[in-house]
């Protein structure tokens, strides 16, 4: 690749990544004080996350071929997997709160200000935090 090309991916993906921790943050203070949220603006948003986590995900690896991948037993090979790690809960605890919007969805309520789905997005807002300070670690040392 040209370097343009490494440079655009990495672009990308931090933007990914602030407009996902970003969107998460918000609705989550949104919840938190009270105002009640459009659902039709949550379904929206669980649309934007799954897209922008694809695009974390596969630039994510543009740059592993870009950098290289670190050897497992090495420092920032370890930092690494547990970054991977965090990466696969952040996604596993996302799809239990997409099938919570859902179900509100389902349950044909406007708007809501649900505390289960409040704590969900909070849960979602740490992981993510934690996940990019795995990869200011990875990345600076």
């Amino acid at each position: 690749m040209v370097v343009s090309q490494y440079l655009a991916v990495r672009i990308l993906h931090v933007l990914a990544a602030s407009v996902l921790f970003g969107s998460v943050t918000t609705v989550w203070l949104a919840l938190r004080l009270e105002e009640s949220v459009s659902v039709r603006l949550l379904d929206w948003l669980e649309g934007v996350f799954w897209g922008g986590t694809s695009l974390l995900v596969f630039t994510g690896i543009g740059n592993l071929v870009a950098f290289g991948t670190p050897p497992i037993d090495s420092e920032p090979g370890t930092i690494l997997a547990v970054k991977l790690g965090c990466v696969f809960v952040v996604a596993a605890g996302s799809v239990v709160r997409t099938f919570a919007v859902c179900h509100l969805l389902r349950a044909d309520v406007s708007r809501t200000t649900n505390s289960g789905v409040r704590v969900l997005y909070g849960l979602t807002g740490f992981g993510i935090a934690a996940v990019i300070v795995l990869a200011g670690v990875l990345t600076h040392g």
